[in-house]
Formats: structure tokens, sequence, C-alpha cells
């Protein structure tokens, strides 16, 4: 059973992700592209950067909404086992992260809907289901742990625009076949750099970085075994690995199939926030949400109808790192 009992510290630092969901620089994948003879070339030899952001665009604008089969989460790390996962998402705020064991069961659960972002994992000291409103996301406590959005996760997962009105340098070499895009992105916490990684053929993303103003990295996603769905014209990635290292945090997301702008199952049921026996809800804007006392009489009030209190006091609530290894 020891195999089973998940690094906490890597679990746990993954629900503050979506919150949600390489060191410094933009490094090489580890891992090969999968090169899918299906996949069109879209760009020329010397594609210009209007070129690239049309490319990638056109891609990601014929996604809608994506369900996974057969996918896998994988945190590093001794004696750590694969989680079976499964995944939705509908742009541009609904996404649900499921994964398990076959002899645990339910392990994790992350989501988002239109209106807030939760975050559950079974084996975390503190038991609760964490949540936030996404307007309150950059002076919530999940702020002060893993600083990109819920929805950053739905482009680390390919799905992916370029804003062609934002402020952009490049296309710059990266590396044989690959071309580099440099954006300075404006946030509420102030201004990102964002490095983008492209195909040079077929306009792939494969690496996205985030730097703070410090030039310090906030988040990587690199991605590998790009598939290309013929009926939709989409290309998307079956691999991605995901760095944030600012929750020293790294997964993998494997997959074997997407489908495609349809999402099978009841939508109220897959964008809702879990109601969990034995795990109160635990507001990122006031951990007073709920009392412990109300939980364990199966009390489960409404969530947003809770006030906010100082982001410091919701830190203090959040179980310390050192604990969750």
């Amino acid at each position: 059973m020891d195999a089973l009992i998940l690094n906490h510290k890597s679990l746990y630092a993954l629900i503050v992700v979506v919150v949600l969901f390489c060191a410094s620089g933009a490094s090489c994948p580890k891992k090969s592209q999968l090169v899918n003879d299906n996949a069109p070339v879209l760009l020329s030899l010397q594609p210009s950067l209007e070129d690239i952001i049309r490319v990638v665009n056109a891609n990601s604008t014929q996604v809608q909404k994506v369900q996974s089969t057969g996918a896998t989460l994988t945190v590093p790390g001794p004696g750590i086992p694969a989680l079976e996962a499964t995944y939705a998402f509908e742009r541009p705020n609904r996404f649900r992260l499921r994964a398990e064991t076959r002899l645990a069961g339910p392990e994790l659960d992350l989501g988002s809907n239109d209106e807030a972002y939760w975050m559950w994992v079974k084996r975390s000291d503190e038991r609760a289901v964490y949540w936030g409103r996404h307007e309150q996301f950059y002076q919530s406590a999940t702020k002060e742990i893993v600083p990109v959005p819920p929805n950053w996760l739905i482009e680390a997962l390919g799905v992916v625009e370029i804003d062609p009105t934002g402020e952009h340098e490049g296309p710059f070499p990266a590396r044989p076949g690959h071309l580099q895009i440099r954006s300075r992105i404006h946030t509420p916490s102030g201004e990102l750099t964002k490095i983008t990684v492209v195909d040079a053929s077929r306009g792939w993303v494969v690496e996205q970085h985030l730097f703070d103003t410090a030039n310090q990295p906030l988040a990587s996603a690199l991605a590998s075994g790009f598939q290309y769905d013929a009926s939709n014209s989409v290309s998307l990635p079956r691999n991605v690995e995901i760095r944030l290292p600012p929750a020293d945090l790294v997964f993998t997301l494997k997959t074997e199939r997407h489908l495609i702008n349809q999402v099978v199952g009841d939508d109220r049921q897959l964008w809702a926030m879990p109601q969990i026996d034995g795990y109160p809800y635990v507001d990122l804007g006031n951990p007073n949400a709920l009392q412990p006392n109300q939980a364990q009489a199966g009390v489960m009030p409404n969530p947003y109808s809770s006030q906010s209190i100082p982001r410091n006091a919701a830190i203090r609530r959040l179980p310390p790192f050192d604990r969750l290894r």
C-alpha cells in the first residue's frame, strides 16, 4: 500500500494550479515529437509573425470543447503510481480533471466552471474542497503559490490563441525546425513575458514558458505526440508535461485520444463543484466559509454566498509544504 501513498507535496501543489493547473528559459522537450504524416504543412520556409499567429489561432478556433479517452497523470518520484485520469474542457473557463487508482479510488478532482474553480486531493492533510472565484484569483491565496489562472491549463493542453494586437517579437530560430515568439502579457499582478515555441512547418505549439517581471520562471508546458484530426482540421498533443517552479511541481498528462467538439455526459454534473463527505468547502478568499462541525453534520451551504477576508488568513489555512511530502 505504501506505493499507493501519493507524493503529498506534488499533489497539493497540483491542486493550486488551476487555480489552476522547465527550470528557466525555453529548453528543449526531452520527448521526441511524434511526426504525424497526415498533418498538413501550413507554414512557408520563412514565415512571418503574422503567418504564425494566423496558423496557431486557426487551429485553436476550431476547438470549443475536448474530452479525453485513456488518459494518465504522472507525478515524478519513487514509488508513485501513475493515476488513471479523465479530463474535459469547454472554452473559455470550463475544465475538469479527475484522477484515481484502481485500488484506492478517486484521488484528485480539479475543476472550473463559469463562476469558480475548485481543487480536491484525497490524501491532503487538510481535508477540504478548496475553491475560489475567477474574478478574485489575483487577490486570492492561490495566486500566492501558483501565479497562473485556471484557464491556463486549457492553453497548456494545446488550445493556444495569440493576440494579434498584442506585443510580440520574432519569430526567432529556436532550434532546427522550430521558431520562437516572445510576448509581453499584461495582468493585474504585473507584466509577464511569454515564450512560445512552434513547429516551423505545421505550426504546432510545442513549448510555452511564462516569466515574471524579474525574469523568474512561473510556468511551462512542453507538448509532444501531436495527433491530427482531419474531420476538425485540428492538431492536439497527446503528451503534455507541465512544470510549475514556484510550486516545485512537475506532472505529465498522456492522452490516447481526444474527442474534439464533443463531451459525453451531463453538463450540469461535469461542471459542478463536487460535494464530498468529510471535506468542507474552504474559500481561498474566505477560509471560514464553512466550519468543521458543519461538514461533519453533512451541511454543505452554497459556497458562492461567503464573503472575502484578507488573503493572508486564507494562506494560513493552506497546509505547509513540509507536511505534505
